[in-house]
């Protein structure tokens, strides 16, 4: 996992990079697939470990406007950027193809994972932050575009977000109940980090 050697330091991670390196191994495919749908994402990573390529194909006509396709990757020690230091987390996009569904989401997590009997694992609280993307830049994504929901649903009485406790980030393209077309998608990103006040440009 991403900070194995953290946790084994008993280390906490305050890093303001959280990639790169990119590493194939520490992303989980969470598709709409578990759910019986037929929606598909992957992840490919450079050689260098310096950005990577989340493609697939968004399908919600299986659910009936319900698709997702997603990559994931769980800390084992929780990301800690507070909000007095912090005003939230950019994403350096270096490529998007706009001709199928552009519209992304950046998931975090701050709770750990849980499972059903069967194995499946039970669904939890996400905070959403939803982008449109048209060219390659930098995104900027406040705090407060962190929007709570279950199962893609808002969800008015969760918590606040604890910035300093997050266990799992997610880059997700979903269909926002048939809001975004079906068909494929492209995006290559090359770095993650939580950013200072005076980093974003004026």
């Amino acid at each position: 996992m991403l900070t194995s050697i953290l946790s084994y330091l008993g280390l906490s991670h305050n890093d303001a990079v959280i990639f790169p390196p990119f590493k194939k191994e520490d992303f989980k495919t969470v598709d709409d697939r578990i759910r019986g749908g037929s929606s598909e994402s992957k992840i490919t990573v450079s050689e260098d470990g310096k950005s990577i390529i989340f493609y697939g194909t968004l399908d919600s006509r299986t659910l009936g406007g319900a698709g997702f396709a997603s990559q994931s990757v769980e800390f084992d020690n929780p990301l800690n950027y507070p909000q007095s230091k912090y005003d939230g987390i950019v994403i350096d996009i270096a490529n998007v193809d706009t001709f199928g569904p552009h519209t992304f989401a950046l998931n975090l997590k701050t709770t750990e994972p849980s499972y059903r009997d069967d194995g499946r694992r039970q669904s939890s609280i996400v905070y959403e932050s939803d982008f449109t993307i048209e060219k390659p830049q930098s995104l900027w994504l406040e705090w407060d575009s962190f929007k709570p929901t279950y199962r893609g649903k808002p969800a008015e009485d969760a918590p606040a977000l604890d910035t300093t406790h997050i266990t799992e980030i997610s880059l997700m393209c979903r269909s926002h109940f048939q809001k975004v077309a079906n068909g494929p998608f492209h995006i290559k990103i090359t770095s993650l980090k939580a950013y200072k006040p005076n980093d974003k440009p004026k």
